[in-house]
């Protein structure tokens, strides 16, 4: 694997909504822990059955599998973002409705769609 320490970002290269999410990175090479977090989630998240996967704490709350979705619509969306700005894509950046993003998406039927691909 490669290394990538590039160092945290300067608060002028972010906006301050994000400040939470970055002070959350801990230090170190990026690639490595981005690693160490997908063995983790794959651990947390493979011996789990449909059933699990499925349940709400209420009904009003999203169950596993939504949430993933979410995380994953997210991190499509800030890839997207990242490849635009890499390339000097001068076009305004959409917005991203989280709720309504979510309210149209059809999560998988079982946990095993979303751990396979973590394997």
């Amino acid at each position: 694997m490669r290394s990538i320490n590039g160092g945290r970002p300067a608060a002028d290269e972010y906006t301050s909504f994000f400040a939470g999410y970055i002070d959350h990175v801990p230090d170190g090479d990026i690639l490595a822990i981005l690693q160490t977090q997908l063995d983790a989630t794959h651990a947390l998240l493979a011996p789990l059955s449909r059933v699990q996967a499925l349940a709400r704490p209420t009904p009003a709350d999203w169950n596993l599998l939504e949430v993933l979705g979410h995380i994953t619509d997210g991190e499509q969306v800030f890839a997207y973002r990242a490849l635009r700005i890499a390339r000097g894509d001068p076009a305004p950046l959409a917005g991203f409705e989280q709720e309504t993003t979510s309210a149209r998406r059809t999560a998988p039927t079982g946990c095993s769609i979303i751990c396979a691909t973590t394997a």
